[in-house]
């Protein structure tokens, strides 16, 4: 009898334990704000502090960088908010179903959302190279949207030591490239 009553405080407190690890509102939530025209999958990363807790916010599907909440309630239940120039996020940490529940408010109307506990996928990572190939790539379409595209080529060649007879910038053979 006393072995049976050790083995079920045992798997009480162990339950209990499990219970407390599943209702920390520390760890990363995403959900979804579903607004009609352009829903957004949202996270955010909430961890312990000295005196409470602290988050961020990331849109997730817009690929933005994480952005600070500003805490409304630090003990008990947790409440954050997070602003931006379109709107604003408010969420309450809900102890019972252990997610986060709010609202997310723009100049449209109001939507409903909730986090679960999920993992939140890295930004993606962009080489330094890549963006001055892209840049590069989209000065030379605006170049070519203007009509003087081959002004810069025949500057590049000259500057490169290659000669050949001196084109009229208005000619189609310009433009085209050839010599």
């Amino acid at each position: 009898m006393r072995k049976l009553a050790c083995t079920v405080a045992a798997l009480a407190l162990a339950a209990l334990v499990a219970g407390r690890a599943q209702a920390d509102p520390a760890g990363d939530f995403i959900g979804l704000v579903a607004e009609p025209s352009h829903p957004v999958k949202v996270g955010i990363q909430v961890r312990r502090v000295p005196g409470g807790y602290q988050g961020d916010y990331r849109a997730i599907s817009l690929q933005f960088r994480p952005a600070p909440m500003t805490a409304l309630r630090t003990g008990g239940a947790p409440a954050f908010e997070a602003r931006s120039p379109v709107g604003e996020l408010r969420l309450d940490w809900n102890a019972s179903a252990g997610d986060w529940r709010g609202v997310w408010r723009d100049r449209r109307g109001v939507w409903p959302t909730t986090l679960r506990r999920g993992a939140i996928p890295p930004l993606p990572q962009i080489a330094r190279v890549d963006v001055i190939a892209l840049a590069g790539a989209a000065v030379l379409m605006l170049l070519e949207a203007a009509g003087i595209a081959h002004l810069l080529q025949l500057r590049r060649r000259r500057l490169l030591g290659k000669t050949g007879p001196r084109l009229d910038p208005t000619s189609r053979g310009a433009r085209a490239g050839s010599t």
